[in-house]
C-alpha cells in the first residue's frame, strides 16, 4: 500500500509544526522559574587570591623549624645476633654455588657406524618369531611337492 504522506520522503510539515508546539509547551515550565544568583557581599572588594612565589615560599620554610622524630631505641641483643646468623648463611648460600656436573660426551660418528643397530630382547624376539614362521612355511610347501 501506498504512503500518500511521505510522497517526497520526509515527513509533512504539520507533522513538525505539531512536534514543535509541544517542545514549547514541555519547556515552559523552565522560563517560568526564577532562580536568584547568590548576593555579593556590601563592603567586600572581591575573592582576591594571594599569590606566592617560590622563593617565598622557601623562606617561610627555612623560618619553620625542623622536627625529627624520636630516634627508635636499639634492638635487643639476641635479636642482632640472630639477623647476623641469617645474613652468613644467605651470604655462603649466595657465594657457594657448584656448577652443574658437564654433559656427556658425545659419541663419534665412526662410533656409532662400527657398533650398528642395536636390538633390545623384543626385538630379538620378533625376529626369532619371523624366522620361525619362514621355517615353517617353507617346511610346508615343501610337503606339498611330493
Amino acid at each position: 500500500m501506498r504512503q500518500w504522506e511521505m510522497l517526497y520522503e520526509r515527513q509533512p510539515l504539520h507533522l513538525d509544526a505539531l512536534l514543535l508546539a509541544l517542545a514549547l509547551m514541555l519547556h515552559l515550565p523552565l522560563l517560568t522559574l526564577h532562580m536568584p544568583a547568590p548576593k555579593k557581599a556590601k563592603g567586600k572588594a572581591g575573592k582576591l587570591v594571594n599569590i606566592d612565589y617560590i622563593e617565598q615560599q622557601i623562606q617561610k620554610r627555612k623560618e619553620q623549624p625542623v622536627v625529627l622524630p624520636p630516634k627508635m631505641p636499639d634492638p635487643p641483643k639476641q635479636i642482632q645476633d640472630m639477623v647476623k646468623k641469617v645474613e652468613n648463611e644467605v651470604k655462603k648460600q649466595i657465594f657457594q654455588r657448584s656448577l652443574p656436573p658437564p654433559p656427556p660426551p658425545k659419541p663419534k660418528i665412526q662410533e656409532t657406524i662400527i657398533q650398528g643397530p642395536q636390538a633390545t630382547k623384543l626385538q630379538e624376539k620378533l625376529l626369532q618369531d619371523k624366522l620361525n614362521q619362514n621355517q615353517n612355511t617353507l617346511q610346508n610347501k615343501g610337503a606339498f611337492q611330493g
